[in-house]
């Protein structure tokens, strides 16, 4: 996302990138609730919900803050503060997709509303899936059915949009899937010869789409189909299968592992940093050098929000984890 949002002709797919960090949080989430359920016989929502705020609400608030106060330097407020409210209540899509507004500096928000609004409903439909009483699992699969039919039917002109923005985050439901997937020992074990051949050359193929700048003609890169999607659904499915393959090893770098840690505050920093460095700071540099400082300085700020912001936090969360085993990073939200 972060070489998509910079001026390079070679990364003009990077807004695929979304579906990659959809299909990797469907994984992460659901395994925990997973995990969650086989020590505990249960998930509470509650406990999954509060730890689902500190972990995105304190460093979303500083964000917005940081907007609201440039804007109000900048003589700017009355057109950035409606779209500011509407990201602290994860309602970016329906603004930005349906109003017609802009929202400056905070336009990538609306990945993080759709997210929040699949995981809203998704631990109740597992709770429901997993349930002993037949009329529990009929009730998960009536609510499946009537969103997906809700998601193809057309909606006013003026939502369409907003739709569109939904059928986005189909990927989720890939990595969602997968961790269903992976807790069954019998794949696994079918997977583990393949997945040692398959993984690096799998991992190779996404990155080369997501890098390209020109893709094969029907290819779908985004949304109910999205090949990326599919791709990183696959490729955590393998990894997961065989631990350890060259493409886990690559994958664990210390400079990854980093970047992972700190994925949260890089998504949220990185684009209006970006965004000042090309339309609202000049020093005579070129658009490409302002806007590559621009990303740097965005993920300098998303190490300091992850020590001393999200960090603090994150430590919060211990007391909403019922069981010791779940915890987790959180590298992406």
């Amino acid at each position: 996302m972060v070489l998509f949002h910079l001026p390079l002709p070679w990364s003009r797919e990077g807004y695929a990138g979304v579906d990659v960090f959809f299909a990797l949080s469907g994984f992460l989430i659901t395994s925990l609730l997973l995990r969650e359920r086989s020590v505990s016989a249960s998930i509470d929502l509650r406990a999954f919900y509060a730890r689902r705020a500190l972990r995105l609400v304190p460093a979303l608030v500083v964000l917005v803050a940081g907007v609201v106060g440039i804007a109000l330097v900048s003589g700017h407020l009355a057109s950035v503060l409606p779209g500011a409210i509407a990201t602290l209540l994860y309602l970016s899509n329906w603004w930005n997709f349906s109003s017609g507004h802009d929202m400056p500096l905070l336009e990538h928000t609306w990945t993080l509303s759709i997210e929040e609004h699949f995981y809203l409903v998704w631990p109740i439909i597992l709770i429901g899936l997993a349930s002993a009483r037949r009329w529990a699992r009929w009730l998960a699969l009536t609510g499946i059915l009537v969103i997906c039919a809700v998601m193809v039917t057309e909606w006013p002109e003026s939502w369409d949009g907003v739709r569109q923005s939904y059928l986005r985050s189909v990927p989720i439901v890939f990595g969602c899937a997968v961790a269903v997937l992976a807790r069954q020992p019998a794949v696994a074990h079918r997977l583990r010869t393949a997945a040692s051949l398959l993984a690096l050359p799998v991992l190779g193929i996404l990155v080369a789409l997501l890098l390209t700048s020109s893709v094969p003609e029907g290819l779908p890169m985004s949304g109910p189909a999205s090949v990326p999607g599919l791709l990183t659904a696959l490729l955590v499915l393998l990894l997961v299968s065989a631990p350890s393959t060259p493409a886990s090893r690559l994958l664990s770098l210390a400079a990854l592992t980093w970047a992972g840690r700190r994925a949260y505050g890089i998504y949220l920093f990185h684009f209006p940093m970006i965004s000042l460095a090309m339309h609202q700071v000049d020093f005579g540099l070129p658009v490409l050098t302002r806007t590559v400082i621009g990303a740097i300085v965005g993920v300098g700020i998303a190490a300091l929000s992850y020590r001393w912001i999200e960090m603090p936090f994150l430590r919060l969360k211990k007391r909403w984890v019922r069981v010791p085993a779940i915890t987790s990073p959180d590298r992406v939200p």
